[in-house]
Order: structure tokens, then C-alpha cells, then sequence
């Protein structure tokens, strides 16, 4: 039985660190290419370039050796049929199955970096840092951005604001970026607390606080995963540092991601293990856990009803729990009554 290949040499990681930046650049930095004259490419290769790997992947002679990429195949197709169901109960489908169909280009770029590793698993371990690499980079990036601008400050410029079209549109929130070219992110985002006291909710490259919540997130769990992989603590700090860039976002739908993805790694824990002591020290603790997670999730939820409903003037409050200056319908259209 053949051992993986290791990658030793730095030039034998350049093409697992450029996917990762490729899919970065092509699908979580959504404004980066928000140029005239060059989104409308950009929009075509983020189409066209999936299906062309997925084509290489399906006729290449790997596939039928690969199990799991057809499971892989099935959960996503369970995934997005559940996501049909509140596309359907929204009454606004339209819009929603356009979001909706907006995930399959990325399913197929996923997917063939996915069919790659069973064939190249030395290349996991090269992705996962780069992953963490380019977190850190974003906390860094926010660091840099409190530290030498604020708010509302006049020294960002906007990008034009546009709809699916490329039209100019006023739908969509202008996106105001700082430092030179650009580089600290978008500081459009912010929590206005009173007594001059603003800050900003971490954003970097992202559409908004929340795509860039779920990638810190994730860069969490991967610099957790190395930290058991190689036992060393730059891993360990790293994802401290993930974990509050993610904080720093101060986004419900990534605190409720967060819960529930700690939640779900307890509670599969729970029936694998084989003899369970509920009274146990470590059984208690962990029940403990859950109930807090479960306080968590119910806030990241009913946050907003909660503050709007009984602690409407509370600036502090109605700011942590994203209701902010939306009284009237605290969850901004994401929900209808």
C-alpha cells in the first residue's frame, strides 16, 4: 500500500494555496471585482469555470475508483432540495430561487477540490492552513482598520452600488472601502453605541458582517483540527484569534451557526459514546455546555424580538442584538410576521 506523497518544497504548494485563493476571490470577495467593465467576466467565470472542473473530474478515469464523492453528490442534493422548502414559504421566490441557484456554481468547484484530495490527500493539511492564513489576514486587516480609522470616516470611498444587471441600484447598501487601494475592507458596518463610542463590525472583503462570520468560523474548527493534528499552539492561538474576528462581526446568523455546529459536535458525541454516566463530572459539565449553547442559539434567534420588544431604547442592547435602528421590524425583512 502506497503512503501520500509529502509536499516538501514550497513550489509543491502553490496550486493547493492558489484554489483556495482562486475560490476566495471568485466567491467570498464578492465586491472585489465590483469594477465596471470587469465584473460581467468575473460573473461568467464564476459560472463557467465550476462546470469546465466538474466536466475534467467526470471524464477523467479517478471518478468510479471514488465512493464518497457520489455521497457527496447525494447530501448536497438533500441540501438543496430542503432549501427549496423556505424558498417557497418566503413569498418573495423570485428572488429567493435566484439565491438559491447562485450556490450550484459553487457546489461544483467544492466538489472537484473535494474528488482532488481523495486523490491527493497530502494536499488537505496545505489547504487548511492557507484557509487559517487567510482568516487571520482578515483579523489582522480589521485590526489595522480600528486602529487607524473610524466610522463614518471620510477617507473611504464607496464602490457603485449595482443590481444583478450591473444597473446602478439603491436596493443594496453603499459598500465603503479604506486604505490604500482598498486593502483595509469594507467599513461600511458599524455599531454607533452613543457618548462617540463606534465601532466597526468586521467585514474585510465580504458582501457583509455575515459571510465573513461563517468563514472565520470555519477557520476556527480548521485551526482546532490542526492543533490536534500537530499539537502545536500557533494553532491554538490561531483560533482564538478566528474565534474573535467571528465575534466581531456581530452577526446573529453566524453566532447561531456557531451554536449549532458545537451543539451538533456535542450531541454526536453523546451517541457514540458507548457507556454513559449522566453523573458523571465530564457528563455534567458538557450538560451544562448544552444548556448554555441553547440559551445562545435562542438569543442569536429571538435577539432582535427580545430587545425591540421589551428594551426598545436601550442603545447597547438593541445594538449587540443587530436590531439596531430597525424598531419596527426588527429582523429587516428576513422574516415575515
Amino acid at each position: 500500500m502506497s503512503t501520500p506523497m509529502r509536499i516538501s518544497s514550497s513550489h509543491g504548494r502553490l496550486p493547493y494555496v492558489a484554489m483556495v485563493l482562486m475560490y476566495c476571490l471568485l466567491y467570498e470577495w464578492m465586491n472585489i471585482f465590483n469594477i465596471p467593465g470587469v465584473k460581467i467576466y468575473v460573473n461568467m467565470l464564476k459560472l463557467v469555470l465550476p462546470f469546465l472542473l466538474f466536466l475534467g473530474v467526470l471524464s477523467s478515469p479517478l471518478l468510479p475508483n471514488f465512493s464518497l464523492p457520489k455521497k457527496y453528490l447525494l447530501y448536497f442534493a438533500l441540501f438543496m432540495v430542503l432549501g427549496l422548502v423556505p424558498n417557497v414559504l418566503s413569498g418573495h421566490i423570485p428572488e429567493t430561487m435566484l439565491q438559491w441557484i447562485k450556490v450550484i456554481p459553487r457546489f461544483f468547484f467544492c466538489y472537484v477540490i473535494f474528488a482532488y484530495l481523495l486523490h491527493r490527500p497530502e494536499a488537505r493539511t496545505v489547504i487548511m492552513k492557507a484557509l487559517v492564513a487567510i482568516a487571520l489576514g482578515t483579523v489582522l486587516q480589521y485590526a489595522i482598520l480600528s486602529m487607524y480609522h473610524h466610522p463614518e470616516d471620510m477617507s473611504g470611498f464607496l464602490l457603485p452600488t449595482k443590481d444583478m444587471s450591473g444597473l446602478p441600484s439603491s436596493l443594496y447598501q453603499p459598500t465603503a472601502y479604506y486604505g490604500p487601494y482598498g486593502l483595509l475592507g469594507d467599513g461600511n458596518a458599524y455599531l454607533d453605541f452613543g457618548f462617540d463610542l463606534k465601532i466597526f463590525r468586521l467585514t474585510g472583503f465580504w458582501f457583509e458582517p455575515s459571510n465573513v462570520s461563517a468563514f472565520l468560523f470555519m477557520a476556527l474548527f480548521l485551526a482546532k483540527a490542526l492543533f490536534e493534528q500537530t499539537q502545536q499552539r500557533r494553532w491554538k492561538l490561531a483560533g482564538l484569534a478566528c474565534l474573535g474576528g467571528g465575534l466581531l462581526t456581530f452577526s446573529n446568523a453566524g453566532y447561531l451557526a456557531l451554536g449549532c455546529a458545537i451543539l451538533s459536535g456535542y450531541i454526536v458525541r453523546f451517541f457514540n459514546e458507548k457507556r454513559k454516566n449522566y453523573l458523571s463530572p465530564v457528563q455534567l459539565c458538557n450538560i451544562v455546555k448544552v444548556i448554555i449553547l441553547l440559551v445562545f442559539i435562542f438569543l442569536a434567534v429571538f435577539g432582535r424580538w427580545i430587545v425591540v420588544e421589551y428594551y426598545p431604547d436601550n442603545i447597547v442592547l438593541r445594538n449587540l442584538s443587530g436590531a439596531r435602528s430597525a424598531v419596527v421590524d426588527p429582523y429587516s425583512n428576513r422574516i415575515e410576521h
